[in-house]
């Protein structure tokens, strides 16, 4: 945007133009300030709808009327996962926005629960965590197990942790890795090995 309007003010000289051109791009500056309290606000809204529901057609009404992008992952039982867990399941749910995504999940009949990441996977490469979801960026990778009938937790993230894997924008994050197959989450038991997980993958 900000080339298109240096391109007007080389090709019109018109005190008019260059006005309007200044004009938009402070609105531009405004918009992009209020961007995180905006956001702020979406996930209100997202908090306040409880639970994901587990039928597979049911979408939030939210994610069609308040955002581009909306993506439910029901995640499955992981190889080797603790046996009081065979029948726990997970909905993980993200909203992308131009500068974070933000996201819930939902734990059903979960023994044990520990903590809850994203992870990179490449053939031959090790799993590090790349976003922590349950405890937060900076609180550890773990919390003390706790049994769940049904819990929530919600949240954003940015590219403050993406940053440490070369990562700087949000949309390179889902188009270069999660269209790619290449980032998953899991939700981990008392081992503090995955009992669920599935790829983001939206394509």
């Amino acid at each position: 945007m900000q080339i298109a309007y240096l391109q007007v003010f080389s090709n019109k000289t018109s005190i008019k133009m260059k006005f309007v051109a200044v004009l938009l791009l402070g609105a531009l500056a405004v918009a992009s300030a209020l961007a995180p309290a905006a956001e702020q606000q979406l996930l209100q809204q997202i908090i306040d709808q409880g639970p994901a529901s587990e039928a597979p057609q049911a979408e939030a009404a939210l994610a069609r009327s308040s955002y581009r992008e909306y993506y439910k992952i029901h995640l499955y039982t992981a190889p080797g996962a603790n046996s009081a867990n065979r029948r726990a399941r997970a909905i993980f749910e993200y909203w992308p926005t131009d500068s974070a995504i933000l996201w819930k999940l939902t734990v059903y009949d979960f023994i044990g629960f520990t903590g809850a990441h994203l992870h990179y996977s490449d053939p031959g490469m090790g799993n590090p965590i790349w976003v922590h979801l349950v405890p937060h960026y900076g609180d550890g990778d773990f919390v003390s197990p706790r049994n769940y009938g049904i819990y929530t937790w919600n949240g954003i993230f940015r590219t403050e942790e993406l940053s440490t894997h070369g990562v700087y924008s949000i949309n390179s994050f889902l188009e270069n890795y999660v269209a790619k197959n290449k980032i998953y989450v899991n939700v981990h038991g008392i081992n503090k090995e995955p009992d669920l997980t599935a790829y983001l993958n939206y394509s």
